[in-house]
């Protein structure tokens, strides 16, 4: 957004219902102002928009499912707290190839692998129901054994 104001142009990253971001005053293929841009649209909690076909894209999917608005807040907290997990480490990656062995591993690497385990099934539920994918790599995904304690 530009405004112009006694004789200065001001430029601002307006997001509706957010007050506005001021930028620098570079022109818009500068380097710098893209920078600046992007981290605006970060600040202003834009979300970032994954090609088709990937992970990021399929998860995003997912949280608009009427299935997953049905469900509890609780388990809406879990399951996204697991998407963004899943996004930022595999999200440019085809969902088409992962297999069960890239999902035993991450469920296994997880700091809580229930909840991650739930998270690839429920991401793999809907694209086995929208035939993304022609087989589920969460069948037969286990979760490690915890630990004895004397608790």
């Amino acid at each position: 957004m530009t405004v112009r104001r006694g004789g200065k142009i001001y430029k601002y990253y307006r997001k509706r219902g957010a007050p506005l971001i001021a930028l620098s005053d570079l022109p818009h293929d500068d380097p710098e102002f893209l920078a600046a841009y992007a981290e605006a649209r970060r600040a202003a909690g834009m979300r970032e928009r994954h090609p088709l076909g990937n992970l990021g894209a399929l998860c995003l999917a997912c949280e608009k499912l009427e299935r997953f608005a049905g469900k509890s807040k609780g388990y809406q907290t879990i399951l996204l707290r697991r998407f963004k997990t899943l996004v930022e480490s595999d999200g440019n990656l085809s969902y088409r190839a992962i297999r069960d062995r890239h999902v035993q591993k991450d469920v296994r690497g997880a700091s809580s692998p229930e909840d991650r385990r739930k998270a690839w099934r429920f991401i793999y539920a809907f694209a086995l129901e929208a035939d993304l994918v022609k087989t589920d790599p969460t069948i037969g995904v286990t979760v490690p054994d915890r630990p004895k304690t004397d608790g």
